[in-house]
């Protein structure tokens, strides 16, 4: 057998900041970062692909000190005003392929977490304008077909694209916070495409990769109870932005990979946190299932605006109109209260 290795990480394609993040009138435009393919063997620990952790910036507000359970006091800040991101694109590694050997399942493609910001605690953005971006997710790897002295495997899942622009995430819990807000004013999230990773080929084709937010995706870590982080949005547009689930792999023999899931073109919240939307515009966005590479069957999209998963959430003067869904929620799916 054959040695082999995940591909290397991209923690922040132009600005890697470990602690308290302040930028101002700065900015990004036509920036590439792509995690490492993985290597090709057959061992139990076939490589995935390398993932993005924020494509043009990564801000890890925990700071240096931070290890799970341990409690920070105060949570370092971060802040973004008066600044542009235009154009950029991230894309996540390849998974392995498998080379006959006794490994039945291909390397998992890299996903992207923030195609162009990935934020980590608490953030205020303002007055910025996030346009133009692409955020992809790996391709799976391939897995042998089987035959003479061959073992049959399954392609390689498609990485996943969790923000194709922006990914607030939060471990809460564990770091000890409480009541925790991330802040969006005057801020544009426009024309971005997340395209899922498609599935590798194999025996049985590889599932396409998921998109959670074609524009913005807010998480809580999973340990945190509903509603502990608490975001909004005031003043802005998220306009005809992607959420493309990735297409399933081709099957040689077994079945063919199915197509990955699409949850909020335009914004995606996970089950632990909530957002107050004021004065803001989201139109034109689109979240689409991917397909089985047979074409018979198709994944889901869901919440072409919004994709809402836990209650909580509110919205007042705020249009959200002409977005569609290839599934479910064409502007939103869940409910504002």
């Amino acid at each position: 057998m054959s040695a082999e290795g995940p591909g290397g990480a991209v923690y922040g394609g132009t600005l890697f900041v470990n602690g308290a993040l302040n930028l101002n009138g700065a900015t990004f435009s036509g920036n590439v970062a792509t995690g490492g393919d993985a290597g090709a063997g057959d061992s139990a620990l076939l490589g995935v692909g390398g993932p993005v952790i924020g494509g043009v910036v990564d801000a890890q507000g925990w700071g240096s000190s931070w290890v799970p359970g341990n409690v920070i006091s105060p949570i370092p800040f971060d802040a973004i005003a008066s600044s542009q991101f235009l154009n950029n694109t991230s894309h996540g590694g390849r998974g392995g392929d498998t080379k006959g050997g006794p490994k039945t399942i291909a390397g998992t493609g890299g996903d992207v977490w923030g195609g162009d910001v990935g934020a980590f605690g608490i953030i205020a953005i303002s007055g910025t304008m996030f346009s133009g971006g692409h955020a992809y997710g790996g391709r799976g790897g391939n897995g042998s077909v089987g035959g003479a002295g061959s073992v049959a495997a399954t392609g390689g899942a498609g990485g996943h694209v969790r923000g194709g622009s922006l990914a607030l995430l939060n471990d809460l819990v564990k770091a000890g916070a409480i009541g925790v807000s991330d802040s969006l004013t005057n801020v544009d999230v426009v024309d971005v495409i997340a395209q899922g990773g498609r599935g590798g080929d194999g025996h049985a084709g590889g599932r396409g990769g998921n998109v959670d937010g074609g524009g913005t995706y807010v998480a809580a870590g999973p340990d945190d109870p509903v509603g502990l982080v608490i975001a909004s949005f005031t003043g802005g547009e998220i306009l005809d932005d992607v959420a493309q689930a990735g297409q399933g792999g081709v099957g040689s023999g077994g079945a063919a990979g199915a197509g990955g899931f699409a949850y909020g073109g335009g914004l995606d919240l996970d089950f632990a946190s909530t957002i107050a939307i004021e004065w803001a515009t989201i139109q034109g966005n689109q979240a689409d299932g991917g397909f089985s590479a047979d074409g018979k069957s198709r994944g889901w999209g869901i919440g072409g605006g919004v994709y809402l998963t836990g209650p909580g959430s509110t919205k007042q003067n705020t249009t959200i109109t002409g977005n569609s869904a290839s599934a479910l929620g064409n502007d939103v799916y869940g409910a504002f209260s």
